[in-house]
């Protein structure tokens, strides 16, 4: 669908690649008919061939979402061409966009494009996929767009532009041609021949993926390339992930095909990009960690071919990869892979839909099974790749859970260590650094009354309140110490801790292990020494340093039960996830690896760890949500915004899908002036959803109501 645009320009011409005439004219009939009105009264010749551009353009209004029809005048013919970026005129303003197509005839009287800016940087396949992923999740084309291409960076056209001139000058370019594969490396820049291709990765071994059960079929697949490779890939403790991921991108590039690799956060990309480097497959980066110039020149790289392998976090997945062969995910449960802005589309199943609509393999792989991924491989979309039992007993450490027999929320109470922990520390530090995982950063983060056990807040904002030193003053994050708290349950004054936090823990073994050397780690403060024997590490979950290549002698988890116990619908699975991460990084039992969980033995995470079955786990949580009708069992919507507002929303939706919602819940509308409502449906039903969803959003935005936030599928729950 196609709209028009009439408007106004300025008088004046631009500089070359600017086009300000006011108005071009273009009827279906006559698409070169000259200007109504330009300066000095010279009219402005159209492009020869296919004079109209049609434009998405980058306002996230959804009843903006389509493309709009623009005359593209003699002077931009051979730069507006399909995928470049262009400025054009919308209600008297600029604004942005891409030119989709070129086409021959208008019905409509047509405003000019304004500018044309660096050459095309976005192909019909990642139109395609970018447009898909908006009405799955009930978004614009202009929100998915925005991730899919970075910000254009002038220095490195520039930088093009001077490397251009000097092979002209060598008689090795075209007077006036800007292709992305001119923008390269300043080192390729600094040289007058052109870049030379990269060496091919050397073949892949079999030798890791033939442990698994279905290792050996998957990379015989992807380098035949006759069929599509989809699998999950439950990882082995201790595994080299780098090196498998690497064997997996050397099988597809024995076809000739391409490969992205999207983890969660730049960390990651560091350990696996030279695990890719060495086998030959030179990977571009895509992070935002990586600055803007840099980042949008490993882009054009990408885009030119001259980058077939790409390395990056979650927007990679967008990635103009040419004769993409390969998708891998690693770690698809961490929230890192979930875009918070909108229109909040999760890095996994926008490769699942890639996969789907260009025929790449797909491999979602981790040490942890994500409910989504469960259920793939339940429905058959996915084969399951996996260690047999006897190989997971293994190469897994010993683990064990030990009940917690000190009060762990007393710091009065001394060490709430069980010995056998303590003396499992102290044995294993003297052969290798060994890890204490604590679920809280600082020193008492979580406080509550002593008497009732009521959560201590704050009497002006009602924030958790928590004690940053060993005087147990509760304090406010927002409003500083309350040194005054009284418990509005029972009137008591005196406070326990809830949660023991990273501080108050590496004083709690400073004391009972005195001999070893304690580091903390949290996620603002990451540490980098290289650890040995004789070291102690207390870490957040997700701020554990690399152990190096033995990796850990032990692991304790503290505060299990604390953990657990958080409000939320994926807490179990989440925590499961990061002791399943980190334990995988602690040596074999047969090494003297082990691990201890203080907590409930009978806890079903804590079996599941005990037995690492992170798939049987994932299995039975799934089967709990879909008995009653609950992500990621079902497809849902979570609705938020002023109470008339999603009221009518939420009133509209049920209107058109009628008997097939499983779930629609959420406030009285009078309740509060902001409500949340959850809408959920059968799987075969998630695509009428969006779309209902999106039409509801289309037309509120149209007679601008009240805007309201969609998220379809979300990962946080209320």
């Amino acid at each position: 669908m196609s709209g028009a645009v009439s408007d106004t320009a300025s008088d004046s011409w631009g500089t070359v690649g600017a086009v300000t005439e006011d108005q071009l004219t273009l009827p279906g009939a006559s698409p070169r008919r000259a200007a109504r009105r330009v300066r000095g009264g010279v009219p402005a010749p159209l492009a020869e061939s296919s004079p109209v551009a049609r434009v998405a353009l980058m306002v996230a209004l959804p009843h903006l979402d389509r493309l709009f029809d623009y005359a593209v005048p003699a002077v931009l013919a051979d730069r507006a061409l399909p995928g470049t970026r262009v400025r054009v005129r919308l209600a008297g303003r600029l604004v942005d966009g891409f030119v989709i197509e070129r086409v021959d005839s208008s019905e409509h009287d047509l405003a000019p494009l304004a500018s044309v800016h660096g050459p095309p940087v976005l192909t019909p396949a990642v139109v395609d996929l970018c447009r898909s992923v908006a009405e799955r999740y009930a978004g614009t084309l202009a929100d998915v767009l925005r991730f899919a291409v970075p910000p254009r960076h002038a220095r490195v056209e520039a930088a093009a532009e001077r490397a251009k001139a000097r092979r002209a000058g060598a008689g090795g370019a075209i007077n006036g041609d800007l292709s992305p594969s001119a923008l390269v490396s300043p080192a390729a820049l600094a040289s007058p021949s052109p870049p030379t291709q990269p060496a091919a990765p050397s073949p892949a071994s079999p030798e890791g993926w033939a442990r698994y059960r279905g290792g050996r079929d998957l990379l015989v697949g992807l380098a035949d390339g006759s069929h599509t490779q989809r699998s999950l890939w439950v990882a082995s403790p201790g595994e080299v992930v780098g090196d498998r991921i690497a064997e997996l991108v050397a099988a597809v590039h024995q076809s000739g095909r391409g490969a992205i690799v999207v983890v969660p956060d730049a960390a990651d990309v560091e350990r696996i990009a030279p695990a890719l480097a060495a086998g030959g497959a030179r990977p571009a980066r895509l992070t935002a960690a990586l600055g803007p110039e840099a980042r949008y020149r490993s882009f054009l790289r990408v885009l030119a071919g001259d980058a077939p392998v790409v390395v990056g976090t979650r927007a990679a997945v967008f990635a103009p990869v040419p004769d993409l062969g390969l998708i891998v995910v690693w770690d698809d449960g961490d929230d890192s892979l979930v875009e918070p802005q909108a229109p909040g589309w999760h890095a996994r199943e926008v490769a699942a839909m890639r996969s789907a609509a260009t025929g790449a393999a797909l491999v979602i792989g981790g040490a942890a099974v994500s409910l989504e991924s469960a259920r793939m491989v339940e429905t058959g979309w996915l084969g399951p790749v996996q260690l047999e039992r006897a190989q997971v007993r293994a190469c897994m450490p010993l683990v064990r859970a030990a009940v917690d027999v000190g009060h762990a929320s007393d710091p009065s109470a001394g060490t709430r260590l069980p010995a056998p922990v303590v003396a499992t520390l102290r044995q294993c530090a003297q052969v290798g650094p060994v890890l204490v995982s604590v679920p809280r950063a600082g020193y008492l983060p979580a406080l509550a009354c002593q008497t009732c056990r009521e959560r201590a807040r704050c009497p002006m904002c009602s924030a958790d309140l928590a004690a940053s030193h060993a005087d147990r003053v509760p304090s406010c994050g927002r409003h500083g110490p309350v040194p005054e708290w009284r418990c509005p349950i029972c009137s008591g004054s005196d406070l326990r801790a809830v949660v023991i936090g990273v501080r108050r823990t590496a004083e709690e073994f400073g004391r009972a292990l005195p001999g070893l050397m304690v580091i903390t780690s949290t996620g603002q403060r990451v540490a980098t020494n290289a650890l040995g024997p004789r070291q102690l590490v207390v870490a957040t979950p997700g701020a554990e340093p690399d152990p190096g290549p033995d990796g850990y002698a032990a692991l304790v988890i503290l505060d299990a039960e604390a953990a657990l116990t958080r409000p939320g619908l994926r807490v179990a699975e989440e925590v499961l996830r990061r002791w399943l991460s980190v334990a995988a990084r602690v040596r074999p039992a047969a090494q003297g690896g082990q691990v201890m969980v203080v907590g409930d033995p009978g806890l079903r995470e804590v079996q599941a760890l005990v037995r690492w079955d992170p798939l049987g786990h994932a299995r039975r949580e799934l089967a709990e949500r879909r008995a009653l009708h609950l992500p990621p069992a079902v497809r849902s919507a979570l609705i938020t915004g002023p109470a008339m507002a999603s009221g009518e929303l939420v009133d509209r939706v049920c209107e058109v899908l009628g008997p097939r919602l499983l779930r629609c819940s959420g406030p009285a509308p009078a309740e509060r002036d902001d409500v949340t409502w959850l809408l959920a449906v059968a799987l075969v039903d998630g695509a009428a959803l969006s779309a209902a969803i999106r039409a509801q959003q289309v037309a509120r935005s149209a007679r601008r109501a009240a805007p309201v936030t969609v998220r379809i599928d979300p990962i946080r729950l209320p």
